[in-house]
């Protein structure tokens, strides 16, 4: 296998020259260049750098610049956008740029920057992106009409159409819709109408009719859908954003503590959570409830059978309950022969229920249960470390499975104690 090639800055503006100078000796006659124009480039770039890309290499890397160059145009093209040539600005608000990031989150990396070089790049695309892009929007169109043909097809229902281009399928979604979408969906999410990854029909008919009664839009079914990838993938981008080490999110604060250098580097590598340098995603709470136990922000993934043999341990004592579903949560690996082996484990999955409805270990089970604990006042600080908690799926189920008030003071006292030192 070829090795991957590593584009060093000097290499790049190497080869940003010589495609400039090739696309004016007219070697260059539609979106890409010609036999003898490659042979050109190709040369030029081994002699100037030294460094033995072949040909599929530089193609590649020709590529990925036209992937950026596409979604710069439609960010420039956008009228909302409001795109100043002379001063290379954006008159967007901060609310129109959460908008247009919200359908569009490739665009994050031109928050704060345009691109390197946009005038060598406008010679190079200027003549051929709108063609790229068209034909992009036309295949986007039939694969939308294949997908939505059969309403009864749950595979189909659940595909993703994120990246559509059509303003059909899009719509217009403003921070008010956006927020009643999010207030439908933790409602059906609580009815249990998200059995798993994805809302049932009986959930999806429920919000298709309560938002159009709302609002004076009339989104389609295939417009809710697609709003609904998009905010599936921003909260991934988001969770993955504040699970990453190096970015130092603080939850207490709200804030990164990551260098301009460290956002620089993590914005190169994923492009599209430029739309949180500096600002959290919204509505946090919301969607921490609406993607409970599908992505979580900061956790890796935990296999749903681990989960119910934990459940299914048995123990001796509420203390013991107790260091075990600490020493779970503290990411202390678990011997499961071992654990099998002193009869701590049962072979079988336990299925936590409650009466004849599975729990769906939301948070606002959490605080109704916290409330009704006559033992933690409100608003204390014990209350509000438990708030604090509540925010992380795996503590939610912790917090719910232990069954006397006293066990699960003890636990969160253990927690604040931890925290505190």
């Amino acid at each position: 296998m070829r090795p991957k090639a590593v584009w060093e800055p000097d290499y790049h503006r190497v080869f940003l020259d010589l495609c400039v100078e090739q696309t004016l000796q007219g070697n260059k006659p539609r979106t890409h260049f010609s036999k003898q124009g490659w042979r050109n480039i190709l040369k030029s770039f081994q002699e100037q750098t030294g460094v033995t890309y072949d040909r599929m290499q530089l193609k590649n890397h020709w590529d990925t610049m036209s992937r950026q160059w596409k979604i710069w145009r439609r960010l420039v093209q956008c009228s909302y956008m409001n795109w100043d040539p002379e001063t290379n600005t954006f008159g967007a608000s901060d609310e129109e740029w959460a908008y247009y990031l919200q359908e569009n989150p490739d665009a994050g990396q031109y928050r704060c920057s345009v691109p390197q070089d946009l005038e060598k790049l406008t010679v190079l695309f200027e003549g051929g992106s709108n063609v790229e892009v068209e034909d992009d929007e036309v295949l986007g169109v039939r694969k939308r009409l294949r997908s939505f043909q059969e309403d009864d097809d749950e595979e189909e229902d659940n595909q993703s159409m994120c990246s559509s281009s059509n303003p059909q399928t899009k719509g217009y979604w403003s921070p008010s819709t956006h927020e009643l979408f999010l207030d439908l969906l933790v409602q059906e999410t609580e009815k249990g109408n998200r059995p798993d990854t994805h809302f049932n029909k009986k959930g999806w008919k429920t919000i298709l009719e309560t938002i159009n009664e709302n609002v004076s839009v009339g989104y389609t079914r295939a417009q809710l859908k697609n709003h609904w990838d998009c905010t599936r993938k921003s909260w991934k981008i988001w969770c993955q954003l504040v699970g990453e080490s190096s970015m130092k999110w603080d939850p207490e604060t709200r804030s990164f503590g990551a260098t301009e250098d460290e956002w620089r580097a993590y914005i190169q590598e994923n492009p599209r959570a430029g739309q949180f340098r500096h600002k959290e995603v919204p509505h946090a709470d919301k969607l921490s409830i609406i993607f409970s136990g599908v992505i979580e922000p900061g956790e890796t993934y935990t296999p749903p059978t681990r989960k119910k043999h934990l459940r299914g341990r048995s123990c001796e004592s509420p203390q013991d309950e107790a260091n075990l579903m600490m020493d779970s949560e503290a990411g202390q690996p678990l011997d499961v022969v071992k654990l099998m082996s002193e009869g701590m484990l049962q072979e079988s999955p336990v299925c936590v229920e409650i009466g004849s409805a599975k729990r769906m270990y939301c948070i606002g089970e959490c605080i109704e249960s916290l409330d009704a604990m006559k033992e933690v006042e409100e608003g204390s600080e014990l209350y509000l470390f438990a708030l604090d908690q509540f925010l992380k799926r795996e503590y939610r189920e912790i917090f719910l499975e232990l069954k006397k008030p006293s066990l699960r003071i003890a636990w969160l006292q253990r927690l604040q104690s931890a925290a505190l030192s």
